[in-house]
């Protein structure tokens, strides 16, 4: 048979041309075989014949399959009813624009069955694009595509993490701090890496250390070996590599033609082998000696070393996780959250899933409000809190901003521990009269609960951030369980504390910053000074708050979605949201406009607070400008604290109010869905929150 895009001539049991990668299934009559006259059988027809309808090709009786190939398209000669063709010859009128081609006999071939057109899922365009680039074999090959999925994750994220590096370089201050550090040395420990002094080695270090690997520093001075070991898993800049994989295993799972669930998510997972693989390749270029610094002491040497059992750890999970998330997102074609809300309705186990839906939408909830709160501290001044102001880390934004973004999520963690009752235990052993650590003295307990440490009033307002997400939680919970009545909704809300608080404990082992300094001697291997630097929640404190928190909040969330004070308190907010973006309806439909919507379109709940996001930043925006400029004009008249002040809550306010109404479209956006989506994809709204 032949593509009807290009003409070129394939097997008749091709599903995709090798030259423009098009799916061809069977094509008509190949380009040029028609003439002015067409002659069949010795009768000359006219060119103005017109040839008859011809039936579909997946319509078309075939052959069983055998090891030979048929080159030619078996078009029929004349209608039958048969559901098989006859080995007998036929005398029929010949049908105009037909190929007549030999029955097959006995000795003949038997020929290969062409694939239903029908029965093919249609293809992506990343399908689209393998095919065309690796040919149909090739690009349906499950080993290529997990090998392919992997060796891109990885090898972009090294370049990421070289990217980033130099663009963090070009931004710090070009100057010495007071502790004899270089800016280039001081970013470093910012970003959580240890400076090698190799623009090659610390790229992958740095991508190491993005996924949680450890790093052990040991300096050898005489007869004396000093070692440094510093654990800080929980990066924030560990969305760089679950992007990557995400996207690793969306590739792999599209090797996967039919579209099988089970083949798909497999696909994807199994990115996370090879990736480790990569991973452990990369740690043999960052272990061994560190060259010393320009200028620096030739007197000791250093030597890094990091973990290889870490890197298999993490690398598995992340990839496991991440690559399985890929892989939904191409099962889903697009429509992932219609993809879970069809799963919530069809599922046999609505309360089961429920539960784990409520206990993973309060976890998630719950840290992106403390990383807000967390970004806002950081915000509003470097030393605005007594713990960050300890960390040895000067002023300057450019610091604070590196920083926030590596460790941000992990004290957001912390944060969101310490707002529902469980203790932060804070231990310093280091042996000397200061150092950059949260605390100066030996142990310390923070806790709600404490009255002798003289928290702020301001301070209690974190007790929000579990009320708010736990509330939700059981609200999730209700809503995807379909349960009914306030009593049963209580006890399905109050369910989530049990996903809530596994989750909890699996968060609070990759939640602690532990830094360990040992000093000893090589020759007899005596330990003269050992100390620890330690900072997080125990999971055994957490077990009783979570539970608590989690089974009294998510029932009140529970009651609340069954109650009818839902809907009054819905259409208020409504309201109250509709009366507030009045003046900002301009805006709004020249966003519609910028993003291809018509005039009759129906702005969601998630896209008006997605706008407001976008025109909130911008007001506030050009508010700090002119607050900037009249600072500036009455810079005799108003105090230096009072200049500081403006600017510190302008910049929390800049952070804050945006960062809010984003987090609250996410929210909606995975929570409701319009009536066009489930009229056109034939499902069921879920009962909204």
């Amino acid at each position: 048979m032949f593509c009807h895009i290009c003409g070129n001539e394939l097997p008749a049991d091709a599903i995709f041309c090798n030259r423009c990668g098009r799916r061809v299934g069977m094509s008509a009559t190949p380009p040029g075989i028609q003439s002015a006259t067409q002659t069949t059988g010795g009768m000359s027809l006219p060119p103005d014949s017109a040839p008859p309808a011809y039936p579909e090709q997946h319509n078309l009786p075939t052959w069983p399959a055998t090891s030979a190939p048929q080159t030619r398209p078996l078009w029929p000669t004349q209608p039958t009813t048969s559901p098989f063709l006859s080995n007998e010859p036929v005398n029929a009128t010949p049908i105009p624009g037909a190929m007549i081609v030999p029955l097959p006999s006995a000795s003949s071939p038997q020929l290969t069955p062409v694939p239903s057109q029908a029965s093919m899922p249609s293809l992506n365009a990343m399908q689209r694009f393998l095919v065309r680039v690796f040919q149909p074999a090739m690009a349906s090959n499950a080993l290529f595509g997990v090998l392919l999925g992997g060796l891109i994750a990885a090898v972009v994220g090294a370049l990421a993490s070289w990217l980033l590096l130099v663009v963090a370089y070009a931004i710090g201050p070009h100057t010495v701090n007071y502790f004899g550090q270089s800016s280039q040395e001081g970013i470093d420990f910012a970003l959580g890496i240890y400076p090698l002094h190799s623009p090659w080695r610390d790229s992958l270090q740095l991508f190491l250390v993005m996924h949680g690997v450890p790093f052990q520093e040991q300096t050898q001075s005489g007869a004396e070996l000093y070692s440094y070991t510093f654990l800080a898993p929980l990066s924030g800049l560990l969305l760089f590599p679950a992007l990557l994989l995400t996207f690793g295993g969306y590739l792999a799972a599209c090797t996967d033609f039919q579209n099988r669930w089970q083949s798909s998510l497999l696909r994807g997972a199994a990115i996370a082998f090879p990736y480790t693989l990569l991973l452990l390749l990369m740690l043999t270029q960052v272990n061994g000696p560190v060259p010393p610094a320009q200028g620096a002491s030739t007197s000791f040497t250093s030597t890094l070393s990091m973990s290889g059992g870490f890197v298999l750890i993490f690398g598995l999970l992340w990839g496991v996780l991440s690559g399985m998330l890929g892989a939904s997102l191409k099962l889903a074609q697009g429509r992932w959250r219609t993809m879970l809300r069809h799963y919530f309705l069809l599922t046999r186990h609505p309360q089961v899933v429920g539960m784990l839906v409520g206990g993973l939408s309060a976890v998630g909830i719950g840290l992106a409000l403390s990383l807000l709160v967390v970004f806002s501290f950081l915000a509003f001044s470097s030393y605005s809190v007594p713990l960050l102001s300890r960390l040895c880390y000067p002023g300057d934004w450019q610091y604070l901003l590196i920083w926030g973004l590596s460790q941000g999520p992990l004290h957001a963690a912390n944060l969101y521990f310490f707002s529902f009752g469980a203790p932060i235990t804070i231990t310093n052993t280091f042996q000397g009269a200061y150092s950059c650590f949260y605390i100066n003295n030996q142990h310390a307990v923070l806790t709600l609960r404490d009255t002798t440490l003289h928290f702020p009033s301001w301070l209690y307002a974190v007790l929000l951030l579990p009320v708010i997400s736990l509330f939700y939680g059981g609200r999730a919970s209700v809503a995807v369980s379909r349960v009914r009545g306030a009593g049963l909704a209580a006890v399905q809300g109050a369910l989530i504390a049990i996903p809530f608080t596994v989750l909890m404990i699996l968060l609070s082992l990759i939640s602690t910053i532990t830094a360990t300094s040992t000093s000893s001697a090589i020759s007899s291997g005596a330990t003269f000074a050992s100390s620890t630097q330690s900072a997080g929640a125990g999971a055994i404190d957490l077990i009783l708050w979570a539970l608590l928190s989690g089974a009294v909040l998510g029932a009140l969330g529970g009651v609340y979605q069954e109650s009818n004070l839902r809907a009054s308190v819905s259409n208020l907010l409504v309201r109250i949201g509709t009366a507030g973006s009045l003046p900002l309806r301009p805006l709004f439909r020249l966003l519609d406009r910028m993003t291809g919507q018509t005039r009759s379109f129906h702005r969601t709940h998630a896209r008006s607070l997605f706008y407001g996001a976008f025109a909130m930043a911008l007001l506030l925006v050009i508010a700090a400008l002119i607050a900037g400029g009249s600072l500036i004009i009455f810079s005799q008249t108003i105090s230096f604290q009072e200049n500081q002040r403006i600017r510190d809550v302008l910049s929390v306010l800049l952070i804050a109010l945006p960062g809010l109404l984003l987090l609250s479209s996410c929210v909606s956006a995975l929570s409701t869905a319009s009536i066009e989506e489930n009229q056109q994809q034939g499902y069921v709204a879920v009962q909204p929150l």
